[in-house]
């Protein structure tokens, strides 16, 4: 409808987010801002570029995955997670969207917990209520007012927490997609309950 309007964003402002704050501030919890703070300049478009795209694509490949399976919950939860990593600037306040992710996990928990592996159930519900415990408790916004690209080892970590747990939400999806054909062909042979690797 505004093409001009439309180029000027995705031709320039899109990747250079600066005009809305600068993108070191730890309330940015994206893979842009995490990048800025860990190599300590806001100069990381040629390095977070790449990344972004490649997060994009793996992280929709997982959503759309999940919702060809039936599990749209699990899509929606997992498309939301990618947004928030690749978009240039996701402050704190926009991973409340990844709240349905935390649900589905503590549901995943619970039914492997039934199912008989109670270490496995028992660690999920454990690393839910460590990611709740992160996000109520502000933990990745605690850090100092300014000198954000000078960060000390202790605020550097808190200020990169939600998007290393959104990183390790993608990974696990991975995982489990590339474990999932072994187990269907384990079941079609009778050989359910031994490990195919």
């Amino acid at each position: 409808m505004l093409p001009a309007s439309s180029a000027w964003f995705w031709a320039g402002q899109f990747a250079n987010p600066g005009h809305v704050s600068p993108v070191q501030n730890p309330q940015n919890q994206s893979l842009l801002g995490a990048l800025a703070r860990m190599t300590h300049t806001a100069d990381v478009g040629p390095t977070w570029l790449p990344l972004a795209a490649a997060v994009a694509a793996a992280g929709l490949a997982l959503a759309a995955a999940a919702c060809r399976r039936g599990d749209e919950a699990l899509g929606f939860s997992l498309c939301a997670v990618t947004g928030l990593l690749v978009s240039p600037i996701s402050w704190i306040h926009h991973w409340v969207i990844a709240i349905p992710a935390l649900l589905i996990a503590g549901l995943a928990a619970g039914r492997t917990y039934r199912a008989g592996n109670v270490a496995a159930g028992w660690l999920g519900a454990a690393a839910i209520t460590a990611i709740a415990a992160i996000g109520w408790a502000g933990l990745a916004g605690e850090t100092p007012r300014s000198g954000w690209l000078s960060l000390p080892a202790g605020p550097l970590a808190r200020s990169v927490s939600y998007v290393l747990i959104g990183l390790a939400v993608l990974a696990l999806a991975a995982g489990f997609w590339l474990r999932e054909p072994a187990r269907r062909l384990a079941s079609r042979h009778g050989l359910a309950g031994r490990r195919v690797w």
